[in-house]
């Protein structure tokens, strides 16, 4: 996936799901509200040719998305752990 900039922020597409007649889209993007910085993980859906945010998500501030990082190998090993 490859960030991109849009008027709010920024974004990546995580993936795509047809379902029925519409299309679904999993994506992170990272924004500005109020002098705060968060990063959201979100399911976007299809509506007359736009992608809209769903009400299933994440948000994360800088301090929480940060702590993800820092846990990443431990993440990665758990995952391999569990395969």
């Amino acid at each position: 996936p490859v960030l991109q900039k849009d008027k709010d922020g920024y974004f990546a597409e995580l993936g795509t799901k047809e379902f029925k007649q519409s299309k679904t889209q999993k994506r992170v993007t990272v924004s500005s509200f109020k002098g705060n910085v968060n990063v959201h993980f979100r399911e976007y859906y299809e509506k007359d040719g736009k992608m809209l945010p769903g009400k299933s998500g994440l948000s994360l501030n800088k301090e929480q998305f940060n702590t993800i990082l820092a846990l990443a190998e431990q993440i990665q090993a758990a995952i391999q752990d569990l395969e």
